[in-house]
C-alpha cells in the first residue's frame, strides 16, 4: 500500500508513519521546510516539502496514492488565532480531500478529537453519533474539528474520521 501522511512529524504522525513502515508500507509525507524530523530520523519514507494551504501541488502528490492520513492539524488551540484554527483544521482539510478526490486515492482517514463530540441532555456518555452542539465561541478547536471531521468523513474517496478523546506517551524525548 502506498500511503501519504499529513503531520507526521508531529506526535500522533510519527508514531504512525513508523507503524506503516514496519508493516511493509510505502510512506510519502508532506512537511514544511522548517519540520523538526528527529521522531522520524532514520526511516526510508519520501519527503514532500510543502503546506496543506498550496492544493494546486496536493493533487499531483496524490496521484498512485492508496491511503490519505490527514494527522496534520492546529492543536495549539490557546495559541493560535481563530482565523489559523480554521483556515488549517477545516479549509486546509477541505483542499486535501478534494486533491485526494481528483488523485483517485481509495481511503482518507481524518484523525479528529473528542472535542468535535457534543454533549447528550440526558447526561448519558456521548459518542460519534452525538451531534456537535457547542457554542463555537466556547469551543472553537471542537467545532473546527468538527467542521473538518463533517467534510472529510462525507467525501468521494471512502473517509473515515477518527475522533480521538486523548493521546497519551512520550515523544522524543520530552512528554507529550
Amino acid at each position: 500500500m502506498r500511503a501519504f501522511v499529513t503531520g507526521a512529524t508531529g506526535f500522533l504522525g510519527s508514531h504512525l508513519v513508523r507503524t506503516l513502515v514496519e508493516a511493509g508500507h510505502e510512506v510519502h509525507i508532506l512537511r514544511r521546510s522548517t519540520s523538526r524530523l528527529d521522531a522520524i530520523a532514520g526511516l526510508p519514507v519520501t519527503h514532500h516539502l510543502g503546506d496543506l494551504s498550496q492544493p494546486e501541488a496536493l493533487a499531483s502528490l496524490l496521484q498512485g496514492v492508496d491511503w490519505v492520513f490527514h494527522t496534520a492539524a492546529v492543536a495549539d488551540y490557546w495559541r493560535q488565532s481563530k482565523e489559523k484554527l480554521y483556515s488549517v483544521n477545516v479549509d486546509a482539510t477541505r483542499m486535501l480531500l478534494q486533491a485526494a478526490q481528483q488523485g483517485g486515492v481509495g481511503r482518507f482517514i481524518f484523525t479528529s478529537s473528542a472535542a468535535a463530540i457534543g454533549w447528550r441532555h440526558d447526561r448519558h456518555a456521548a459518542n460519534e453519533h452525538t451531534y456537535f452542539n457547542v457554542s463555537p465561541r466556547l469551543s472553537p478547536y471542537g467545532h473546527s474539528k468538527f467542521l473538518g471531521g463533517s467534510r472529510g468523513a462525507a467525501g468521494g474517496a471512502a473517509g473515515r474520521c477518527q475522533r480521538l478523546s486523548s493521546i497519551q506517551g512520550s515523544s522524543w524525548g520530552r512528554a507529550t
